[in-house]
């Protein structure tokens, strides 16, 4: 049930629905706490979607410690360098950028792209899409250098990988 729950706020958030992702993703994430325990990766799993729906809705407060919580639990059950724990850090990388916590946010991005770049290669799109976070990020502390080249390499990024993997 938790699963169906969890895949249908992902609809709705797909939909823009982002009331109906969070009352889904609660209910999803009250059964999987309830079945499998607080420190489950399917309970991560479903703390990470219900603050993607939070910060969806500009939630700030309700994101925050759904995305530390999932980092945690991914942390610990797949060691620091999973991707899924890039992912929990540009949530909280999100968050940071809105309270202005600048430095904080550019350590999550940069740990976040390490993450990609050691899991998936150079070359994908995850690592194009911290690239240009992280060059958002450099534009509003007045890097515009830095900024520039890193949404060079993200455009880069994209390029060679669609190059490599052509529609079809």
């Amino acid at each position: 049930m938790a699963e169906v729950l969890n895949d249908e706020a992902g609809a709705f958030e797909r939909e823009h629905q982002h009331d109906k992702a969070v009352q889904s993703y609660q209910r999803a994430l009250m059964i999987r706490k309830e079945v499998f325990g607080p420190n489950h990766l399917l309970v991560a799993q479903s703390e990470y979607g219900l603050g993607m729906a939070y910060l969806s809705k500009k939630d700030y407060n309700a994101a925050e410690p759904l995305f530390s919580n999932a980092l945690d639990i991914r942390e610990k059950a797949l060691g620091p360098d999973h991707p899924l724990v890039a992912d929990a850090l540009q949530g909280l990388a999100h968050i940071y950028v809105v309270r202005k916590l600048y430095r904080e946010a550019e350590s999550a991005y940069v740990r976040s792209l390490a993450i990609e770049r050691a899991a998936y290669g150079q070359i994908h799109p995850a690592v194009a899409v911290t690239l240009d976070s992280y060059a958002a990020l450099l534009r509003l502390l007045k890097r515009g250098a830095e900024a520039d080249l890193l949404a060079a390499r993200a455009m880069v990024v994209r390029a060679k990988y669609n190059e490599r993997n052509p529609p079809g």
